[in-house]
């Protein structure tokens, strides 16, 4: 659990810093690509590499579409600053999928 809220943070200062700057949620994709190869290897799972590009499609495309969607959600939300929403939606997205990671990892073992 603390690997995970050790990337959590990372996530929320990365986007915190970058947020501005067009493009810059490259840099957490590949965040969150480096946590899945982490937690895997804690977990003694093995990842191909044709697994990993899978899975970083699949995290590109879906933060992409919520990162739309709580654009959408927290310009609605006249009061609330637009750069805080940037390091909540990446923060509560990297717990997650960390949360999810570490449960699929844990319960089903395809060992190295």
């Amino acid at each position: 659990m603390k690997l995970i809220f050790t990337y959590t943070i990372i996530a929320g200062i990365i986007a915190g810093v970058t947020g501005p700057i067009p493009g810059s949620s490259i840099l957490l994709t590949l965040l969150e690509l480096v946590m899945i190869i982490h937690l895997a290897k804690h977990f003694d799972y093995h990842l191909g590499l044709k697994d990993i590009f899978g899975i970083g499609s699949l995290i590109w495309a879906i933060s992409t579409a919520l990162k739309d969607l709580a654009v959408e959600l927290f310009w609605t939300i006249w009061w609330l600053d637009f750069g805080l929403s940037q390091i909540f939606v990446a923060s509560v997205f990297v717990f997650v999928l960390g949360i999810i990671l570490r449960y699929y990892f844990n319960t089903f073992k395809k060992k190295a």
